[in-house]
């Protein structure tokens, strides 16, 4: 008959390598990874631009209308807001 077996366990406690292979085992391994930063630097610069691009519009709006309904006329909060939003301050 045959009865299913329990899979064995194996457990690694060292791997004997020569130093020089090691060596260029690691800087494979690091030439390796430059591509994979790039591709990831490139994602997260897209994705980055997608949400400044997806609430830049909100804050300019904002800042925008609390200049116009301050209770003074020319308040420098305002004025350092509208500034900060990249418009100039018209009085």
């Amino acid at each position: 008959m045959n009865t299913p077996q329990e899979p064995a366990s194996v457990r690694i406690i060292d791997i004997k390598m020569p130093f020089g292979s090691l060596v260029v085992f690691m800087v494979k391994w690091t030439i390796a990874a430059i591509p994979a930063l790039i591709i990831l630097a490139i994602i997260g610069a897209l994705l980055s631009g997608l949400l400044v691009g997806m609430f830049s519009g909100t804050h300019h709006h904002q800042y925008q209308n609390s200049s116009r309904n301050s209770s003074s006329g020319s308040s420098l909060t305002g004025y350092v807001l509208m500034s900060a939003a990249g418009r100039s301050h018209s009085r």
